[in-house]
């Protein structure tokens, strides 16, 4: 993950988005806490965890977000 892409994910996510992250085999869902400066912090299951930006691939759903007037 770019600088850009984190500074991104951390000013503009809004508390409680839903997050998928994926570990190898496994994934991971969760809603987003906030940042630190080592990554992204997301709660699951109850525990929070901190995603190292290393590990992180900033990707956007394909499908379009619906807006509702």
């Amino acid at each position: 993950m770019t600088n850009k892409e984190f500074y991104k994910i951390c000013s503009e996510t809004p508390l409680g988005t839903n997050l998928s992250f994926n570990t190898g085999d496994d994934q991971v869902r969760g809603s987003f806490i906030g940042c630190t400066a080592d990554g992204v912090v997301i709660e699951a299951n109850g525990q929070s965890f901190i995603w190292p930006r290393e590990l992180i691939e900033y990707r956007k759903p394909d499908y379009q977000i619906p807006s509702y007037s």
